[in-house]
């Protein structure tokens, strides 16, 4: 039925993949050029602090900030007025880009004899302030202040803060211009290029569109780079399972077009790619390297069974169902992820595990369909020869590592148990980091940016600070509101972190007011009331003063250092130490005041009241402060991200370990497999914390995707082991049979996965280099769990739970045999998987462990069966009969490396 299905239908199938390729192309491209990574749209909305974000750029329009200066920029310089004048007439021209990324290619091998005509845009550029202007404003204007008081107030914002002589220029961006912000730092570049003859390694660009840029070029550019050290690891390590050119290039296509359908995934979903999710083509890469390598193992093992005619559809029938499993259980564990706060966690979980569910469509359809038009040569030299005795058993040196590690199983359990708890101490000392700087590498140009613009005129990071006056509760005039801003940016400016602090009052004239002669203190202060009134429109034009029907909100902007190691958790508690009192202060001097006015005493009760704000009184006499910008959502994402952590991995572990259970038919397979799942986590993990490394966002997933690949050998331990006692052999024996069985395919699984992934820690986007980092040292460190702290629980007692069963029903049936005089070998020749509730094709196909590839032997002329339970009691030998002496057969009683 299946071969039928194959050659009718194979021609038209490999046609739609042909003609879904611009489509996936296109849906790829658009994809990378989608790449935004705006730290406030990576938690929900219904977060207090997304929510306060968005509020505040309700009423605040100038919060999306370029900084421009380079060297010599100084308030002479007369560029920098120029600067000014180009950007406020600037056209906003728009080229057509080609459709897909064959057009793009073909463009640029073949560019056209005339470009095409771009077509004018919106403005991209709403306001600039340069310190020149900001000068004049503060000395020439309606303030009136000296030269030297004007620098002061100034410095660390418009000029240098040890150096008033630098400048720069502050560019406020349109909606347009935030549409698009590539195109939009592109245009500046170009600006300051043509018209300032300012080459761009000269000009310094600082702000949160320059680090969202910075982000996306760089994740793409890295991407780039390691496309072709990735591809030559891929075709290598595929070429050195399969040793065959024509199944290498068929698995190596196949794992190309799955990374593209992730992507396209993406694109026509109306999503975009952000740090986070630039690593899901590399993980859905490998998961189609591995799941093909699998395929393909089958297609050659059912050719050298029955021929090559009908080999592609036999292939399908005995990897559908393990393939199935191994998508399914890898798709459900990614999906966990979903649970994650952090929206690109849980856009990484779904689209990684809708990507790994796409390539069994390859894998049933695409991959067949090529073997059916394009099969292996009858009898092939290459892949045809049966295997080789030598290529299947365990190596002799292996054996013997193996089997004294074995004997001193208290020892290795110890030492296991000893660092594990070392770690897990370190656990509790990780630190998370997401602040955008923290994802280059230390010779990135925005790096080389922040440091020059940050030792040359001060920090970039934006943290806000809004005092809220309800007009329905106070009765505070203009002047009296203007000093209470005053004194919480004067406090603001004692916290160490803080560069300098900038609000309407910035730009007014000294509050500081004493009497005047013979005219009173109160007349002075109505006249300097009535002064601020007139210039009221000029503070909410210029951004520092805004109405929200009867609240009026008067805007202090902090500076961050992007680069400092700041606790941001410490630095808010830190802002609220320094701005409460101040407001509580405030209060009790109008409570006072009024009761003086009252001529009675301040009421005790009413003051304690009004100091704290509380549930039922959020805002004591309509006085309170909003905390908002990068920083509050910065620190709320990081922990976040700490928490996610640990709960995504919970539940991926509670998952697999509920599949196992019902698998195994069995609790305590569930529980054992805890020791080796829950090892590389903790060890790695907890060194980190140990020796003081972040956890970032490329780090954050990879818990979760090293546990779906490390399941895989865990499982297939335990199946040879369980056939162990199955057969009245003892613990030790048991677990030596299960090295047999599967020692080599677990380190040929390592090498493939480990050194596949490794290739993106040589990444300078930092993300991807930690999760190309992280991936290694996990498989590496569930490598070990796997050879040596797994064996080591199932020596011990503990695993007499895990067996108990099965060695009590071996023992009742060597009785009966002795009983009634059978031969010991008849009950050798039962396959354990008909104990676990699995077919005898399929037994060791349980794979829910995603990129677990379907390892082939090392020898170029070795086939693979794909029944790994139906290996003898015994390992094979020396002596064992060579090959070609019997005719292959699919079930012969071998040891395989096959991990179908």
């Amino acid at each position: 039925m299946i071969n039928r299905f194959f050659t009718r239908h194979s021609f038209a199938i490999i046609i739609l993949v042909v003609f879904f390729l611009p489509v996936l192309t296109r849906g790829a491209r658009m994809a990378m050029t989608s790449n935004d990574n705006k730290v406030e749209d990576w938690l929900p909305q219904e977060y207090p602090e997304t929510q306060d974000l968005r509020w505040f750029k309700q009423h605040f329009e100038n919060e999306t900030f370029i900084l421009i200066s380079w060297e010599g920029c100084t308030l002479d310089d007369p560029r920098l007025e120029l600067l000014e004048t180009k950007l406020l007439k600037h056209v906003n021209l728009i080229y057509p880009k080609p459709a897909t990324l064959i057009q793009a290619g073909i463009q640029k091998l073949f560019p056209p004899a005339q470009a095409p005509e771009p077509t004018v845009g919106p403005p991209l550029f709403q306001s600039v302030e340069t310190g020149r202007t900001m000068l004049k404003r503060l000395t020439e204007g309606s303030t009136k202040l000296s030269e030297e008081e004007a620098l002061r107030r100034l410095s660390g914002l418009f000029v240098g803060k040890d150096n008033h002589a630098q400048s720069c220029a502050i560019v406020t961006l349109t909606d347009e211009a935030k549409r698009d912000l590539r195109h939009t730092i592109d245009d500046l570049y170009a600006l300051c290029q043509h018209e300032l003859a300012l080459p761009r390694e000269r000009v310094k660009l600082g702000g949160p569109p320059v680090d969202n840029v910075a982000i996306s070029t760089e994740g793409e550019k890295t991407l780039a780079r390691l496309f072709g050290p990735a591809g030559i690891v891929g075709l290598a390590l595929a070429y050195w399972c399969l040793r065959s050119t024509r199944l290498t290039m068929m698995v190596f296509v196949t794992a190309i077009y799955a990374g593209a359908i992730s992507l396209s995934l993406v694109y026509y979903s109306g999503s975009a790619m952000n740090a986070i999710l630039l690593t899901m083509p590399a993980v859905v890469y490998v998961a189609g390297i591995s799941g093909a390598i699998h395929f393909a193992n089958y297609y050659r093992d059912s050719a050298v069974e029955g021929g090559v005619e009908g080999a592609p559809a036999r292939a399908v029938h005995h990897a559908w169902i393990p393939c199935t499993l191994s998508a399914i259980t890898s798709a459900a564990g990614l999906a966990s992820l979903y649970t994650s706060e952090l929206i690109p966690i849980k856009l990484f979980g779904i689209y990684t595990a809708l990507g790994v569910l796409t390539t069994l469509a390859l894998l049933f359809l695409f991959l067949p369909a090529w073997m059916q038009l394009w099969p292996m040569k009858k009898d092939s030299a290459l892949d045809g020869d049966a295997p080789k005795a030598e290529d299947l058993a365990l190596p002799l040196i292996w054996r013997r590592i193996l089997s004294a590690l074995l004997s001193r199983w208290p020892l290795v359990f110890a030492a296991g148990v000893v660092l594990l708890a070392v770690c897990g101490v370190g656990l509790t000392k990780i630190n998370t980091s997401i602040k955008l700087t923290k994802l280059f590498s230390s010779g990135a140009e925005i790096i080389k940016n922040y440091e020059w613009l940050e030792t040359n005129l001060g920090p970039l990071v934006p943290m806000e600070v809004v005092v809220r006056v309800d007009n329905s509760k106070s009765s505070l005039s203009m002047l009296e509101r203007a000093e209470l801003v005053g004194r919480v940016q004067k406090s603001l400016q004692q916290i160490e972190e803080v560069g300098n602090t900038m609000s309407a009052v910035t730009f007014a004239p000294p509050l500081e007011m004493k009497r005047m002669g013979f005219v009173p203190k109160s007349t002075v202060r109505h006249t300097w009331n009535k002064q601020l009134e007139r210039h009221r429109q000029e503070y909410i034009d210029g951004g520092f003063l805004a109405l929200d029907g009867d609240v009026e909100l008067w805007r202090i902007n902090a500076r961050v250092g992007a680069l400092n190691d700041v606790d941001y958790g410490l630095f808010l508690d830190d802002l609220r130490a320094k701005v409460e009192p101040v407001l509580a202060a405030e209060r009790t001097r109008i409570l006072t005041e009024r009761a003086k006015a009252e001529k009675k005493k301040p009421d005790a009760e009413e003051i304690a009241a009004a100091v704290a704000p509380s549930t039922d009184d959020p805002a004591p006499l309509g006085i309170d402060a909003v905390y908002t910008g990068l920083v509050p959502v910065v620190y709320k994402a990081q922990h976040q991200m700490l928490v996610g952590l640990g709960e995504n991995f919970i539940y991926d572990l509670l998952t697999i370990a509920g599949v196992m259970t019902i698998v195994f038919r069995d609790l305590s397979a569930g529980l054992i497999l805890l020791v080796p799942s829950v090892f590389p986590v903790m060890v790695v993990f907890g060194l980190m914390g140990w020796f003081g490394v972040t956890i970032d966002v490329g780090t954050i997933m990879t818990p979760t995707v090293a546990l779906g690949v490390s399941v895989d050998d865990v499982v297939h331990f335990l199946i040879w082991y369980r056939r162990g006692l199955s057969e009245g052999k003892s613990r030790h024996d048991s677990v030596m049979l299960a090295y047999e069985g599967c020692a080599r395919a677990m380190y040929q699984s390592w090498s493939v996965l480990g050194l596949g992934l490794a290739v993106f820690a040589l990444s300078s986007f930092v993300p991807t280099q930690r999760f190309g980092a992280m991936m290694f040292c996990l498989l590496t460190a569930a490598l070990i769990g796997n050879l040596l702290i797994l064996p080591a629980v199932l020596c011990s007692p503990i695993a007499g739970l895990f067996g108990r069963r099965l060695v009590l029903k071996a023992r009742a049936q060597l009785a009966a045999d002795a009983a009634a005089g059978d031969a010991v070998a008849d009950s050798a020749e039962e396959r354990p998987e008909e104990e676990f509730g699995l077919e005898p094709t399929t037994g060791s196909a349980l794979k829910p462990a995603i990129a677990s590839p379907v390892m082939a032997s090392s020898s170029p002329t070795a086939s693979r069966p794909s029944n790994i339970g139906s290996a003898p009691t015994n390992p094979p030998s020396k002596a064992a009969s060579p090959p070609g002496t019997a005719p292959y057969r699919h079930d012969a009683p071998h040891r395989s490396t096959h991990r179908g």
